[in-house]
């Protein structure tokens, strides 16, 4: 049953959401209809916001969590906000959860 939860409920609503965001911002544009265009990007980029302007906020908070990720390497951390840039982060974290379900 975790399986299910695992790849249908997670990996694959994710990435299904994110294909019709993309065909809808599309459709928007091949029918000029710009200003539905520009509410779905905006749309699109307010969780990306707010996300990042509550990290800034967390990283002037002194926590073990903070400096444990400060004393990553700087490629690592880069790495990560590739996958997050190229929304390819939920599927590593979905090949991640499925390998440690067991430990």
């Amino acid at each position: 049953v975790w399986w299910i939860e695992l790849l249908v409920l997670t990996l694959l609503l994710y990435y299904t959401d994110i294909l019709l965001d993309y065909k809808q911002l599309f459709a928007f544009y091949t029918n000029t209809f710009y200003f539905y265009l520009a509410s779905n990007v905006v749309g699109m980029l307010l969780p990306v916001i707010s996300t990042i302007y509550a990290v800034l906020l967390w990283q002037g908070r002194a926590s073990r969590e903070r400096d444990n990720i400060r004393a990553w390497s700087h490629r690592y951390i880069i790495f990560v906000v590739l996958l997050v840039l190229l929304q390819l982060h939920v599927l590593v974290l979905t090949v991640v959860s499925s390998r440690y379900r067991f430990v």
